[in-house]
């Protein structure tokens, strides 16, 4: 049972400082934190060994490719809007892998 949690979920600590460390131009920081904890999340997840990976690498992509475009000025509006999108995509990426989508009544 993890330590912090919210009304038994958890937030992925591992995305967050990955988004965090995208935005804050640590690049290769980003990379080696998405890999090794990727890796190290895949190890003890259920689901096919690398999802986690590929899908932090695709979120450190994403990130790049529009806050270099639409984003010129980085503040804590726009991070707290870019952690909250990244957890939507992550969320979803996984729901389209497993066929699980419960959420949309």
């Amino acid at each position: 049972m993890p330590i912090f949690n919210i009304h038994d979920t958890f937030p992925n600590l591992i995305l967050i400082s990955v988004v965090l460390l995208t935005l804050l131009d640590f690049q290769e920081d980003a990379l080696l934190l998405a890999g090794i904890g990727g890796l190290i999340y895949d190890f003890y997840s259920p689901i096919f060994f690398g999802v986690n990976t590929i899908y932090f690498f695709i979120i450190i992509f994403l990130i790049n490719f529009f806050s270099r475009r639409y984003f010129s000025n980085i503040n804590i509006v726009v991070i707290v809007l870019i952690v909250f999108l990244s957890n939507l995509i992550y969320s979803l990426l996984f729901s389209l892998l497993l066929g699980n989508f419960s959420f949309i009544q």
